[in-house]
């Protein structure tokens, strides 16, 4: 397991963390488990690396002692580019935690060229011990067709992962077209035909804030 050293912060507040990230640190807060709140400084190029291979919960070194941690939020700025500000929380080995988890959906829906695919959830709330989190939830939707739908209750959770939704949550489906034509007399007799959008795709999507998280 990746190990991070960090280093306890003591200056607070949106100045402190802008110099901070400029002198290549990024700010964190680590809490759970009955524990204090502890601010943190992480090495942010550290940080990012562990993001690139999708590692959400490794050891943290600091105050002369170590402890597992669990990658709980991540905070960009309003391009989602830089990195701003990371919780954690402490991870006892073997005990679960609730931490959400991205879908990532899996093929090309047959019923797309007669319907919309529209996807109503990007992440789901799951339970699972901190080696069992999955990098994400996989949904396929290859059968899909006009006027079908999946439930979080149809999603597949890998072993000893538990979902925490509602089981009747829609996760996405096929929407028909809208086609709609109203015909109506101009005022020198010609008709006057008009075509209603196409259905708006509801997603949810992740973004950032400027403004660092709160406990900086």
């Amino acid at each position: 397991m990746t190990t991070l050293r960090a280093e306890i912060r003591h200056d607070h507040g949106t100045r402190a963390a802008y110099s901070l990230r400029r002198s290549g640190r990024l700010p964190a807060v680590l809490y759970g488990e009955g524990g204090d709140t502890v601010s943190l400084s992480l090495d942010r190029h550290e940080f990012e690396n562990l993001l690139r291979h999708h590692e959400r919960v490794f050891d943290l070194e600091y105050d002369g002692g170590k402890q597992q941690v669990l990658v709980h939020e991540v905070q960009f700025d309003h391009l989602g580019d830089q990195l701003l500000h990371v919780d954690l929380i402490r991870a006892s080995r073997g005990k679960k935690v609730e931490v959400s988890v991205p879908l990532d959906f899996v093929g090309h829906p047959k019923g797309t060229p007669k319907g919309e695919f529209v996807k109503n959830l990007q992440e789901v709330e799951i339970s699972a011990t901190p080696r069992s989190i999955p990098e994400a939830i996989v949904v396929h939707v290859h059968d899909l067709d006009v006027g079908d739908v999946l439930h979080v209750s149809d999603l597949e959770m890998p072993e000893g992962v538990e979902c925490l939704a509602d089981p009747e949550t829609v996760v996405c489906g096929i929407h028909a077209r809208a086609e709609v034509e109203e015909t109506a007399e101009g005022e020198e007799g010609e008709a006057v035909s008009t075509e209603s959008a196409e259905p708006e795709v509801i997603g949810k999507g992740k973004g950032g804030e400027d403004e660092p998280a709160e406990g900086e």
